[in-house]
């Protein structure tokens, strides 16, 4: 397992208030994992897209991080991909941090104007000290936002509950997300900050997704079906 990740907190500031609004069953598109605790992956890409914003449950035993979480839910969504890049920050060993997420919004596939591919868990590890540029999406259909070059970069925001539960909140990671220890209940979440103005993570098109009966019972909600899919 990789240690350490970017942290952005000087440069930003505290995160703002959340929206008065509460995630629900069917916003999450996915179930990922098994085990009694269950936390949330949010990733907004704050551009306007149709499908702007996706949320996944991650189920699990035991002691998690929100890099397990991060590359669980890639590898099991075979519409999702992500790049990381190690980092030097002075820290005891290479640190990842998130260049970009794509999703392949039509099921198509999601080509890239340099030619980048995916490994079989829809990830990009980019290694410490490579050189590597942002590229786009070919397909105009598909998700797809790369950059660090500040502003232009994926912010990493946690909380303990709900954050969009009307009184609460995101706020900045204080570690990486390797070091991120998950709770039962807890949420991670990835915006794209365009500019210096931060943009907290927000909730997914609601009634486009249908939750499993894991993430219905989570809820308060039974009875509910989910299309489980695969990568393959």
């Amino acid at each position: 397992m990789r240690a350490g990740s970017l942290l952005i907190v000087a440069t930003l500031g505290v995160a703002g208030a959340a929206s008065a609004q509460t995630i629900a069953p069917e916003d999450i598109r996915l179930e990922v994992g098994s085990g009694a605790n269950m936390s949330f992956l949010v990733i907004d890409w704050n551009n306007g897209a149709a499908v702007e914003s996706v949320a996944y449950a991650y189920r699990y035993d035991g002691v998690r991080t929100g890099q397990d979480m991060l590359f669980d839910v890639l590898a099991a969504d075979p519409t999702l991909s992500g790049i990381v890049q190690l980092f030097d920050f002075g820290l005891p060993a290479p640190s990842p941090a998130v260049l970009g997420f794509g999703l392949d919004v039509d099921g198509d596939g999601l080509p890239l104007a340099d030619g980048t591919t995916f490994d079989p868990s829809g990830l990009l590890t980019v290694g410490l000290g490579e050189s590597r540029s942002a590229t786009t999406s070919l397909d105009a259909d598909d998700n797809f936002i790369e950059d660090f070059s500040f502003p232009g970069f994926w912010g990493f925001f946690v909380a303990d509950s709900d954050p969009f539960f009307p009184g609460a909140g995101w706020g900045f990671a204080p570690v990486g997300f390797d070091q991120r220890l998950l709770s039962d209940g807890s949420y991670d979440g990835y915006s794209f900050q365009a500019t210096f103005d931060t943009v907290q993570p927000g909730l997914p098109p609601t009634g486009v997704f249908v939750p499993s009966p894991a993430v219905g019972a989570a809820f308060g909600v039974s009875g509910l079906l989910a299309a489980r899919r695969r990568r393959d």
